[in-house]
């Protein structure tokens, strides 16, 4: 490897991950009965750049998408977001993925996910591709979220994804790691997959993790999960509690902060919610608010995601933001 640079961070947060064109069924039909489908797009790291981007806040996103339709479709809406895509690249011979959603009606309650994502563009990528100027890009952030979703896709992607965090913790010293575990059971491969999160949260600052997604590591009580991620040095732990909120352990401190979920009216799409928190909490420490002020934002900002459809849709603006936290 080149010689380590110093780098001044001239962006806030950059994440590296897969964005896929998105249709939802409609009238809360199945996806066999439904004849027709709302088009847009959704990918947790994406979410959680135009989380931040609406905040205010400088954000990039890193991808590979296919030289298709939807890929240019995903790439145009991701930028007028205001979110720079310098090192998201179309690939020829190469396709985007694609995912079906039905959020639940009379005859199905539940949320319903199909991915058709094997072999897209993003799974192909390579430890290859990162550059000496994808380097330089990347290590200009201050902090580099990545989710266990893109551990799981390809052998390539994890080893791409490993590379990308070594050299964003080796030439970037003041460089802070996101780590959101987003387990996905269709993805899920037992022990190897536990292999994989373990040697990437050895990379954390900011691990964040729901309950549900310490039980893929044998953990179901609070305190244990707290103790396990403990491993793996990270500053702040998270756990997400659903409808009790979060709380967030310091490390430093040894300090264990609780922040109450908001009230929900409806649940309307509760994909996206995670992306959301996270940058929630990402907004809070960019501002050098307290733990516990950034914990309540990120509860702030989950609740706009879930009381709207789309995975990326109901995120507020900063004036809205704030005049909800203000007025909550």
């Amino acid at each position: 490897m080149d010689k380590p640079y110093s780098y001044t961070h001239n962006s806030d947060a950059v994440s590296m991950g897969e964005t896929m064109a998105l249709f939802t069924a409609h009238s809360g039909k199945t996806l066999e009965q439904s004849h027709e489908f709302t088009k847009s797009f959704g990918g947790a790291e994406s979410n959680f750049a135009i989380a931040l981007a609406r905040l205010g806040h400088s954000a990039s996103w890193i991808s590979r998408l296919g030289e298709d339709d939807f890929g240019h479709y995903i790439h145009k809406a991701i930028r007028a977001e205001n979110v720079d895509t310098s090192f998201t690249q179309h690939i020829l011979a190469e396709r985007t993925g694609i995912y079906f959603k039905s959020l639940g009606g009379a005859s199905h309650p539940s949320l319903v996910i199909r991915y058709y994502r094997q072999l897209s563009a993003f799974s192909n990528m390579q430890a290859s591709d990162i550059s000496q100027p994808f380097i330089h890009y990347l290590c200009r952030h201050e902090y580099f979220f990545v989710t266990g979703i893109s551990l799981c896709l390809s052998e390539s992607c994890f080893a791409t994804i490993k590379k990308a965090l070594q050299v964003f913790k080796t030439n970037n010293a003041k460089g802070k790691v996101v780590f959101d575990l987003n387990i996905r059971p269709k993805l899920w491969q037992g022990e190897a997959s536990q292999a994989k999160y373990k040697e990437i949260l050895k990379f954390a600052d900011i691990i964040l993790s729901g309950l549900d997604e310490a039980a893929y590591f044998g953990i179901f009580e609070k305190a244990a999960a707290i103790q396990f991620f403990r491993e793996f040095q990270a500053k702040f732990i998270i756990i997400k509690l659903a409808a009790n909120g979060a709380i967030c352990y310091s490390t430093e401190n040894n300090e264990e902060i609780h922040s109450p979920a908001f009230p929900v009216a409806k649940i309307s799409d509760p994909v996206g919610a995670g992306d959301a928190f996270a940058a929630g909490f990402v907004s809070g420490l960019l501002e050098k608010s307290s733990v516990s002020a950034s914990l309540r934002k990120a509860n702030a900002l989950a609740n706009f995601v879930i009381q709207s459809y789309g995975d990326f849709a109901g995120l507020p603006d900063k004036n809205t933001l704030q005049a909800f936290l203000k007025n909550n």
